[in-house]
């Protein structure tokens, strides 16, 4: 069996893939361990959400069938992403009448899991140094786009523009999320929210003084995304 050659931005995307897996499966266990975990498991087994059909464990040399890898993979998110999104829809719906507790732990799970992509990817960074262990903001930025699927490159859902001191700006003309997410009846503002989270985490880890705020976001009903970052010590809150 001849073995598939896969290139660096499809390895890559698949890595934001698996990073989305193990988000939800944070977002599991937090809310489990705050509830019940015999409760969540037969919420998720009512629905099927238990187990995502496919098994990301193996590497996508392997994992990828017939089909081209760009068509493949392209599957493979909108698998994933609708997966994490009928999971959240179901937790969120038959867990507990306080929904704002149940709320809480699906963003304390998300974050959780960006702090574990964080600590991974330092771990692994090159240009890591114990004595100082968080990026500089524009090394952090382009990690941070490293680990977040935002789609495929050459969609162009979205231009970076990256400046020194974190004073760098994403502009979004599309979102790759959003018919995944509506085509399993989930929430877009509260799926943008987790997004959020996720990327929140990971800057915990990698430059814990750098913030962002998104001005506009397609998610929540805007015709284009603006995301800005800064450093508060340096530039005011936009």
């Amino acid at each position: 069996m001849s073995v598939v050659k896969i290139s660096p931005e499809f390895q890559r995307i698949y890595e934001q893939l698996r990073w989305i897996e193990r988000r939800r499966k944070r977002i599991v266990d937090s809310v489990s361990s705050h509830f019940s975990r015999d409760l969540v498991n037969s919420i998720l087994l009512k629905d099927m959400l238990l187990d995502l059909n496919v098994n990301l464990d193996i590497e996508l040399s392997q994992l990828i069938d017939e089909r081209d890898p760009d068509v493949f993979l392209r599957a493979l998110a909108n698998e994933i992403e609708a997966h994490e999104a009928r999971t959240i829809g179901a937790l969120r719906k038959h867990t507990s009448v306080y929904q704002s507790h149940v709320d809480e732990q699906i963003y304390f799970g998300a974050r959780n899991a960006g702090q574990d992509a964080g600590r991974l990817f330092l771990a692994s960074y090159q240009k890591y140094d114990k004595r100082d262990p968080h990026l500089e903001p524009v090394e952090a930025v382009q990690a941070l786009f490293v680990l977040t699927y935002n789609g495929f490159p050459n969609e162009k859902n979205l231009f970076l523009s990256l400046r020194s001191h974190g004073g760098s700006t994403v502009h979004y003309q599309s979102s790759p999320h959003l018919k995944n997410w509506q085509s399993v009846g989930g929430d877009p503002k509260f799926l943008h929210h987790i997004k959020i989270e996720w990327m929140k985490g990971i800057l915990d880890i990698l430059s814990p003084n750098l913030e962002f705020t998104y001005t506009q976001a397609i998610e929540t009903g805007s015709k284009f995304g603006l995301l800005q970052f800064y450093s508060p010590e340096i530039h005011a809150n936009p």
